[in-house]
């Protein structure tokens, strides 16, 4: 190093800038300003987890005591931006549960209610039982949105899972006739392995009284057939409802005394023989079907019946 260099060395540093940079005379003599660029890091360093603190602070304080999200934490906040998704799932099932409690009180205001619903369904759109309370407020005014909500939910958020899920989205298209929607989602879940055993039931069912409502008689005795009923309960009673949709009244009656036999033991063991019943005086055979109505007596607190005379009664 040579005089020069060593006198600007000795030099005593005049600090600017508070402290993080310094004038420094170079080798020519002159004055140049030399930054202190660790001391400005550690600052920079200090002041965004200062401000990330803050702000943290600040919408950990807005959630609890503004929104009274009272299972907000603040570790949540701090650590927001690196779980955004969970963070809306979160806020989504906060408002549904809100949006729940407001239409549970019975004064409430429902309009709220429903808005908090729709807005956590919308960030929480995996979240069946507001999916369900959604479609069924909906099926009172807009039945067809009723039947979106339901539908969405069904393959992309595990609906398809859920007994008492599948249960309304059938119910509901049955009652708004979609059939051909819900004879493709009975094909799709009756060709699926995990559907449960009641859920079949329920599509094969559904899909038999489809086909026997639009008259293809020949498609419900396959499915008939096809989910071994022919020997059962509803298969006999199925082919009866044929029979009846055909007038082929004699026949009716051959497949509802099948179903007599069969279900002695069923809880509709009554309706049974009410339909018979009415399907004796439908035929003109008024003594089998007053005869039927007698036993009935034993069964109902009272029977009716019609003929073509005028009305007699039965009762126990």
């Amino acid at each position: 190093m040579n005089k020069k260099n060593q006198n600007a060395a000795a030099e005593p540093r005049e600090n600017a800038l508070l402290g993080f940079a310094y004038w420094q005379k170079n080798a020519a003599g002159s004055r140049v300003i030399r930054f202190k660029w660790g001391k400005i890091f550690l600052l920079s360093l200090l002041l965004a987890a200062g401000a990330w603190l803050a702000a943290s602070a600040a919408l950990y304080g807005f959630l609890k005591y503004a929104r009274e999200y009272e299972s907000v934490r603040f570790t949540d906040m701090f650590t927001l931006p690196f779980r955004l998704d969970e963070h809306r799932k979160e806020m989504g099932t906060y408002h549904i549960e809100k949006g729940m409690r407001i239409l549970e009180e019975v004064d409430g205001n429902t309009a709220e209610g429903f808005r908090l619903l729709r807005l956590g369904l919308a960030r929480n759109p995996g979240h069946l039982e507001a999916r369900k309370l959604c479609a069924s407020i909906f099926a009172s005014f807009n039945p067809d949105k009723a039947i979106q909500v339901l539908e969405r939910g069904l393959h992309a958020h595990g609906g398809t899972e859920d007994t008492e899920y599948l249960n309304l989205t059938i119910d509901l298209m049955k009652r708004l006739q979609h059939e051909e929607e819900l004879l493709q989602l009975a094909e799709q879940l009756l060709g699926a392995e995990g559907t449960n055993q009641a859920i079949r039931k329920k599509l094969v069912n559904t899909k038999i009284e489809i086909h026997i409502l639009h008259g293809s008689y020949d498609l419900a005795k396959e499915c008939i057939e096809q989910h071994n009923l022919g020997q059962t309960l509803d298969g006999f009673l199925f082919l009866a409802q044929i029979e009846e949709a055909k007038g082929e009244i004699a026949n009716q009656i051959y497949y509802l005394k099948q179903a007599l036999e069969a279900g002695k033991e069923s809880e509709r063991y009554a309706y049974l023989i009410h339909e018979t019943s009415s399907a004796y005086l439908q035929l003109g055979n008024t003594d089998q079907a007053l005869q039927l109505a007698i036993f009935l007596g034993h069964h109902l607190p009272f029977a009716r019946i019609h003929h073509h005379n005028g009305e007699r009664e039965a009762e126990d």
